[in-house]
């Protein structure tokens, strides 16, 4: 089967502006390119997703390489991770391989990846040797906590959908749409990674910014899980 970046695109459509993560539209232009011929090749869309596990493992480990051309490798493999993210989805509803377990293979995936990312972003803070050690150790381990309670917290959405058959439809405000993507981690690791270069280039202090998007994320999961609490409560 061979397929047209447009008729890729018709499988899935970027839609509007406020329904994409910023990763989405990052990403998604991107996407297509690859899908083609992984549609093409008959890849499964759970292999795209090992290739995706492979490249977040990849940019995590070459991101901490004290050297910043490994650094920008790094990114380059963060950003070729979530093309795959987008790419195994497009690849599925093209050819309508929908795998039992896909939905959890994606989830393990972002499990496996995320912690290591910011493991990888950790250790180049301690490179620089310009912040407390135990202030960055707890700032990180905040991070890399909430982190986790926000995929529980995505996957418990996700299931419970599923379970009842609704779909949520939303259409947040300017202001909501930005609150939200500030806790999105798929953003963080595709933006943040850039402005960390800033300090390694010109020592202009990057780590205050970084204790302010942790903070968007303390409070946006926070509140997620309040709401996940009553209802369940309530339930």
């Amino acid at each position: 089967m061979s397929l047209s970046y447009k008729e890729v695109r018709t499988f899935t459509p970027m839609g509007k502006w406020n329904t994409r993560l910023v990763a989405d539209w990052l990403c998604m232009p991107l996407s297509p390119f690859f899908s083609t011929r992984f549609v093409e090749w008959k890849l499964r869309p759970n292999t795209i997703t090992l290739f995706m596990i492979f490249f977040g493992v990849m940019g995590s480990v070459f991101f901490a390489l004290p050297d910043w051309s490994f650094k920008v490798t790094g990114i380059i493999c963060f950003y070729l991770w979530y093309v795959m993210d987008c790419s195994d989805g497009e690849v599925a509803r093209i050819t309508k391989q929908f795998s039992t377990y896909g939905r959890d293979m994606d989830y393990w995936a972002h499990l496996t990846c995320h912690p290591l990312m910011n493991l990888a972003l950790w250790y180049s803070y301690l490179q620089l040797g310009r912040y407390d050690e135990r202030l960055l150790a707890f700032v990180f381990i905040v991070f890399i906590s909430i982190e986790f309670q926000h995929r529980a917290l995505l996957t418990f959405q996700a299931y419970h959908r599923k379970e009842t058959g609704t779909e949520n439809i939303d259409n947040p405000s300017v202001f909501r749409y930005i609150f939200r993507q500030m806790y999105q981690y798929p953003n963080f690791i595709l933006l943040f990674p850039l402005i960390f270069l800033l300090e390694y280039f010109t020592k202009i202090p990057t780590f205050y910014l970084l204790v302010g998007w942790c903070s968007f994320f303390v409070v946006g999961v926070g509140q997620a899980l309040l709401r996940m609490i009553a209802f369940c409560y309530k339930g």
